[in-house]
């Protein structure tokens, strides 16, 4: 959504990241499919252009510190099949991912990524796969509050999280 660019491009700014691409958002009969196949569509460039890993952001996504994507990259372990900045389904030991606006996918996992049907929900999909899931915590990037198309309504999945769930300070 174009109301999303300028907080997006400040965010990247602030964590001086300035190797990023942004990528258009498929437009499809159904929200869930736009999503997961804007999500497949970097994946599978990815695939195709023989990168070891990829690192996928949504426009929404905010980071409570100032050195959020620093931390995240620090924090980042040699092996994961993805690698997701924050899950919603908390606590992190149950495993449970859902939530990708900051997450990595490495290579040996892009095929199983890719498999998935195009009408799931792609973060909440990835369950199904039993994957190698590695959460960085405390949370480094969170989504943005605000108006989500998935859901049809203003949304603020933060609302569940402790402050000790995140790397730096809730701020909207």
């Amino acid at each position: 959504m174009i109301e999303r660019y300028d907080p997006l491009i400040k965010e990247l700014k602030r964590q001086h990241i300035d190797d990023f691409e942004i990528w258009p958002c498929l437009i499809l009969p159904s929200v869930v499919s736009s999503i997961n196949e804007s999500h497949k569509m970097i994946v599978r460039h990815a695939k195709e252009s023989g990168i070891d890993e990829v690192a996928i952001a949504e426009d929404d996504v905010i980071f409570p510190a100032n050195d959020g994507w620093e931390y995240y990259l620090r924090n980042k372990p040699k092996e994961y099949d993805i690698y997701v900045a924050c899950t919603y389904c908390i606590p992190i030991s149950n495993n449970i991912m859902t939530g990708f606006h900051l997450y990595m996918v490495n290579a040996k996992f892009y095929e199983a990524f890719l498999s998935l049907p195009n009408n799931v929900h792609i973060d909440t999909a990835m369950n199904d796969l039993n994957g190698n899931w590695k959460f960085c915590y405390p949370f480094a990037a969170l989504q943005r509050p605000g108006w989500s198309s998935n859901n049809n309504a203003v949304c603020n999945y933060n609302s569940i999280l402790s402050n000790n769930d995140v790397y730096g300070k809730f701020r909207d």
